[in-house]
């Protein structure tokens, strides 16, 4: 046994053995420490010194100075001491601290990775400099750290409790001439880490400076747990009162706006919650807030102001995108918005920062897109105050401007959820805003006709039909006692809408377009009009269900739109409506629905544009039983009431109605409607109707044939198509009444011009339509001038195609107001008497016909008065002509023409037609009485046979004739004078006296009693006519006496008349005896007093057209 175990123990080291072999092991230890201590107090600080300064001069060309390095191998710390770095190829110093300590943890070798333990910098500074755009004095070292390296793959490193005490940052400007100073710098940093470690913490987060005097702080909690996973802190940011305007001069761009002034401050709490089976999350609470915000165009022109803006951020999740904000409150907020004169709005200006620059931080080709992030806002409160909006449009002549005052905004409970595409709120309402809007209105239209020419509205069209996928939901939105003050500053007097207590709630008010909206809303306006609309809308399809109840609306607005097309102004006009409208899209995508209610326009008062005088007015004008029916359209109306009416109705110099002149397109432009001021044009045969035959008093109305003579009338005629088409939309009025109306007429066509009152005015129009197979049946009753007016018949003055047929009678007015017209073309004054007036109307296819009856009774002509446009001097004549044996004149003016004639108008017509009917009666007075009746032509004389004074049958009718005229006419006399022919009579004379000795001779013979009863037979005649013959005494033919011949029967009466004739100077006599013998039968037979008949003395006569020397000639004189 012994041998078997004796190598065992030979082979076991003794115990010295063992001893010797420690002491050596830790002799070689500790020869190694001290090396290692040698090395880092005296080697490895100078190589590492030596090794950096050689490394900053070659690579940066910079100075780098260390005062001091200590390298603590055996605790792993190392300490600096007064270190200043240059700038590039300067002495100036860019960077330097006084002190820094570093301390790594002994895990650094078990994780194979750097894991710092503590850091602390002491009065580090850094002067940044910046020469120009791009040029900064740190480029080198920028660009060195941005090298792409060769070993792309991740380092882990665990930095811990780093701290900074006291720092400096200088940053000059140099370019912009601005400084940057970041001083009083203290900075503690628990942790930058991307793996764990169990290092203690023992710093919180936090951070302090003042920036240019501004204090900032940063104050952070964190729990000193060892394992990383469960730790867990808090930051608490504060900065109060940043002024911004310092830092935006550091934006890497030019902006192109100025802040003027800005103040940041924050109070936020930066929580770190961690748990190891929990997702990492940040939160964060607190307030953000701005104060006096002022930005400004470059140019200095203030673009948005407010005073204050305030964010409470409740507890948010940051990393899972679940904002809690409780309430944001903006104060005072003013934007001014400014469009040039080349169509740039400012906030385009303000945006436009040049060209973007490529930052390097574009995504790499392989990296793989973000993975979607939630997002959700949860909003307590809205509130906007004091607000105000101020938009200036210089692209119109006349500039728009529109500003919103006092802005009142509250939205509540305000909800936005990206997941699920979501919006909803509470309430929107909006409070106490006043809205102003001043413009040109013509010059707007003229933009909307002109188009979108810049596209701008049909982008914002096109990208409001962009479907966003969002939905939305507003339980209440609300406009409350908002005011608009609208001004049209277009006309010389601008034209002001205001509306006040404006009130405006919708509900339920959502993207579900098929959903009817519950709408309401209500306004002042015009401080004495209202309106009420209450019901439901839907967006899509289209359709509504409103009650409508509108009163007392100033309706002066809809001026500048028809201001072009009339010469008319509105000084006063109120509209009201009430009633249900059903409006809806129909399946053509038109609009159909309907009107039912009742409308009225109140107080209208229209003026003349030009001279400002009235019109046209009324007191109201209700129309009840409105039904109006889209597509087709169609307008009916069961009843109208117009309730003292009041129009200014004036006839032209030139003929016209000033009426006629409402349209523009009608009087040729711009003209007044109450003042004449064109002259009378220059008669002509084409314009004037003067040179109308003037009508007789027993002419009937009848239709112009082909064959007979076109009078000046006629000619101008132009005859209207007979347009039957339908009118594109139905208008029906079911009755029409008038009541307490008043016109007040004036004639300017005649000088001086007369005036007509028709006052009282009433009736009503049945069956108003613009159907042109519609007649509207009339009756107005009035007063002219105190006399009783009734109008009746059938009309359709709403049809293109006008067709009527009325009766008008004016009874009973008093004469002596026309003194002024009788003056001036009579010579003579009225000074009593009463006028009828029946008038017949018909209008068909444009031509009208018509009976004027005028009755005058007991006209008495007043004082002589000098006119020089008198007709006639012989006035009286004219008038006692017309009068008939009652002192009444009875006159029938039957007038023809085309409406569609621009020179055809019946008031001138009918004034000219008397005038010159009376014209005519002076001027040839037994024309008109022949006119009495149609079997006459003339009257003014009567035609005896050459040498006689005997009336024929034929003469003794027309004495029978004339004598009816004057016995109805007792206020003329009738003039007779007797004429002789000095060739025919003389001859006439010579046959009568041949004549007379024949039948003398006879008597003789058959010794009859009775000359007249004396007859010669042919076969008697020539034996009596050779007695005669021879028994005369005078110089015969001496070869028929020598050889005693007779001579042939005509030879020997043309010798014995020419003996007869030339010895008879009683010619005179014979031409008195013809005077003589009408009056006898006048008197006896005609029954016209001795008195009223003259013989004057006779003379010779002068043949006439159709009238012979041989005759009597009757003249008319007024008996006083």
């Amino acid at each position: 046994m012994t041998e078997q175990n004796t190598p065992d123990i030979e082979k076991r080291p003794n115990k010295r053995s063992r001893v010797k072999l420690a002491v050596v092991g830790f002799l070689s230890f500790l020869v190694l420490l001290l090396v290692l201590v040698a090395a880092g107090i005296y080697f490895l600080p100078r190589i590492v010194e030596s090794g950096a300064k050689e490394f900053v001069a070659e690579k940066f060309n910079r100075e780098l100075t260390i005062q001091k390095l200590d390298i603590d191998l055996l605790n792993l710390t190392a300490k600096l001491d007064g270190v200043v770095l240059t700038d590039p190829g300067s002495k100036d110093p860019f960077a330097s601290f006084d002190h820094l300590f570093v301390e790594l943890s002994p895990e650094t070798f078990s994780e194979r990775a750097p894991v710092v333990k503590e850091v602390r910098l002491v009065n580090p500074k850094i002067h940044i400099v910046r020469y120009g755009k791009k040029q900064y004095n740190i480029n080198d070292l920028v660009a060195y750290a941005t090298q792409p390296k060769e070993d792309e793959s991740k380092s882990n490193f665990s930095i811990n409790n780093i701290q900074i005490d006291n720092g400096t940052i200088r940053v000059d400007d140099l370019q912009r001439k601005k400084t940057l100073l970041i001083d009083e710098l203290n900075i503690d940093i628990p942790v930058i880490a991307n793996m764990p470690s169990q290092v203690e913490i023992f710093t919180a987060l936090a951070i302090s400076a003042k920036v240019n005097n501004d204090r900032i702080e940063l104050v952070g909690k964190s729990r000193t747990k060892p394992a990383y996973d469960k730790k867990s802190g808090k930051i608490s940011v504060k900065l109060d009162k940043l002024d911004l305007p310092t830092y935006l001069g550091y934006l890497p761009f030019d902006p192109g706006f100025k802040l003027k002034s800005g103040k940041f401050s924050a109070d936020l709490d930066i929580i770190f919650p961690r748990k190891k089976e929990e997702k990492r999350r940040i939160l964060v609470r607190g307030d953000v807030t701005l104060n006096s915000v002022s930005l400004a165009e470059s140019n200095g022109a203030a673009v948005l102001k407010f005073s204050e803006l305030k964010v409470d951020i409740d507890k948010s999740d940051i990393l899972s995108g679940k904002i809690g904000i409780g309430r944001i409150g903006l104060k005072n907020p003013e934007v001014f918005l400014d469009r040039n004169n080349n169509g740039q709005w400012n906030v385009e200006l303000l945006l436009n920062t040049g060209k973007k620059t490529d930052t390097g931080t574009q995504t790499a080709k392989n990296e793989k897109p973000a993975e979607k992030q939630s997002f959700a806002i949860d909003l307590g409160q809205l509130a906007v105050s004091g607000g105000q909006v101020f938009i200036t449009d210089k692209t119109y002549k006349t500039p728009v401007n529109i500003s919103a005052r006092n802005i009142g905004l509250s939205v509540e409970k305000l909800s936005l959820d990206m997941d699920k595409h979501d919006v909803t709120a509470s309430s929107v309402v909006s409070t106490g805003t006043r809205i102003s809007f001043i413009h040109s209105m013509p010059e707007l239209l003229d933009k909307f006709k002109g188009g979108d020419k810049s596209g701008v509205v049909q982008k914002a069209v096109d990208k409001a039909e962009e479907k966003s996928g969002f939905h939305f939901r507003i339980k209440q939105a609300a406009l409350e006692n908002w005011s608009l003050h609208l001004e049209n500053r277009h006309p010389k007097e601008p034209i002001v809408t205001k509306v006040s207590q404006l009130d405006v709630k919708v509900n339920d008010l959502s993207d579900a377009m098929d959903k009817p909206l519950a709408v309401s809303a209500s306004a002042k306006i015009n401080d004495h009009g209202t309106y009420i609309v209450k019901g439901t809308i839907n967006v899509s399809p289209m359709k509504a269900d409103l009650d409508v109840d509108i009163k007392n609306v100033d309706i002066r607005f809809i001026q500048p739109y028809i201001d072009e097309y009339v010469n008319l102004s509105l000084r006063k006009a109120d509209l009201s409506i009430k009633g249900k409208l059903l409006v809806g899209e129909g399946a053509s995508g038109g609009l159909q629905g309907q009107f039912k209610g009742g409308a009225a326009i109140g107080s209208l008062a229209a003026v003349d544009q030009l001279s400002r005088r009235p019109v046209v007015s009324w007191k109201d004008l209700a129309f009840e039983g409105v039904t109006v029916d889209l597509n087709p359209l169609a307008v009916t109306i069961d009843k109208a009431v117009m309730n003292g009416v009041s129009a200014r109705v004036i006839l032209l110099a030139d003929g016209r109605l000033n009426l006629q002149n409402i349209l523009r397109s009608k009087a040729g432009g711009q003209k007044s409607l109450t003042e004449n001021e064109e002259e009378p044009k220059p008669a002509t045969a084409q314009n004037d109707v003067a040179t109308v035959e003037p009508l007789t008093a027993t002419q009937e109305k009848a239709k112009p044939e082909q064959d007979k003579p076109e009078t000046a009338t006629q000619k101008a005629v132009i005859q209207a198509p007979d347009s039957q088409g339908k009118p594109d939309f139905s208008l029906v009025i079911k009755k029409w009444i008038i009541r307490n109306g008043t016109v007040r007429f004036s004639d300017n066509f005649i000088k001086p011009r007369y005036t007509a009152n028709i006052q009282n005015l009433r009736g009503a129009f049945l069956n108003l339509s613009n159907d042109p197979k519609t007649q509207s049946r009339i009756r107005l009753l009035g007063q002219v001038n105190g006399a009783p007016l009734d109008i009746s018949g059938y009309i359709n003055p709403l049809s293109d195609n006008l067709t009527l047929n009325i009766k008008a009678q004016v009874t009973g007015m008093e004469l002596a107001q026309f003194s002024a017209y009788s003056g001036k073309y009579l010579g003579y004054g009225i000074e009593k008497g009463k006028l009828t007036y029946k008038a017949t109307y018909k209008v068909q296819n444009g031509m009208l016909t018509a009976e004027n009856s005028l009755i005058l009774d007991q006209l008495t002509l007043g004082e002589k008065v000098e006119s020089k446009e008198t007709i006639s001097s012989s006035i009286e004549l004219a008038l006692a002509l017309l009068k008939d044996s009652d002192g009444v004149i009875d006159l029938n003016v039957p007038i023809a023409g085309s409406l569609n004639d621009p020179q055809f108008s019946l008031g001138s017509i009918v004034g000219k037609v008397i005038l010159n009917t009376l014209k005519r009666i002076v001027t040839a007075p037994f024309a008109w009485l022949s006119s009495l009746n149609e079997k006459e032509k003339n009257l003014s004389g009567m035609v005896f046979e050459p040498g006689s004074a005997n009336l024929s049958k034929e003469g003794e009718k027309r004495l029978e004739r004339l004598s009816k005229g004057l016995v109805k006419r007792p206020k003329l006399k009738l003039e007779i004078t007797g004429m002789y022919d000095d060739v025919a009579d003389r001859e006439g004379l010579g046959q009568s006296t041949l004549d007379r000795k024949i039948r003398s001779l006879k008597r003789k013979k058959t010794g009859a009693q009775s000359f007249e009863e004396i007859t010669v037979s042919e076969k008697e005649y020539p034996e009596l006519l050779k007695e005669v013959y021879k028994s005369e005494k005078f110089d015969k033919p001496k070869e028929l006496v020598i050889f005693d011949k007779a001579l042939p029967v005509p030879e020997m009466e043309k010798l014995l008349i020419r003996h007869y004739a030339s010895t008879n100077d009683n010619l005179i006599l014979l031409a008195n005896r013809r005077a003589k013998a009408v009056k006898t039968w006048l008197v006896l037979k005609g029954k016209v007093p001795d008195e009223r008949i003259y013989l004057l003395a006779s003379k010779k006569g002068v043949a006439e057209k159709d009238k012979p020397a041989h005759r009597v000639d009757f003249n008319l004189r007024w008996k006083n």
